[in-house]
């Protein structure tokens, strides 16, 4: 089925909106959500709850994998750490990311400093 307009797709705490969605099904059950957008954008959240958020022209989510493919201008950032470029798979499951860029261009990451944590002092 192909849904055009403001389309939101939401499967527990995931939420998917684009301008255009291409759904699938296998046996009755959504499959795969294709989403394309100016851009199309995803939020979640991590296993430590904090929030992930990404965007791109097109994402093709795999619903049983739990996978996003963002492509074309592609954008993910999560607890301010960010990650640009022009593909990027993110395994939702395992929160495992892999980016390339196409001739030419470059992955960037920007990584927020983390502050360590604090020991007891001992007299």
């Amino acid at each position: 089925a192909i849904y055009e307009g403001r389309v939101i797709i939401r499967q527990g705490q995931l939420l998917l909106q684009a301008d255009k969605a291409t759904i699938h099904l296998r046996d009755g059950q959504f499959d795969r959500a294709v989403l394309e957008g100016r851009p199309a954008t995803y939020q979640d959240r991590d296993e430590d709850g904090k929030p992930v958020s990404g965007e791109a022209r097109r994402m093709d989510y795999k619903a049983i994998d739990e996978v996003i493919t963002l492509s074309g201008q592609a954008r993910v950032e999560r607890a301010g750490d960010t990650l640009a470029s022009e593909r990027i798979v993110y395994n939702l499951k395992t929160e495992v990311v892999d980016a390339g860029a196409g001739s030419g261009d470059r992955v960037r990451m920007t990584l927020q400093p983390r502050t360590a944590p604090q020991q007891d002092e001992k007299p």
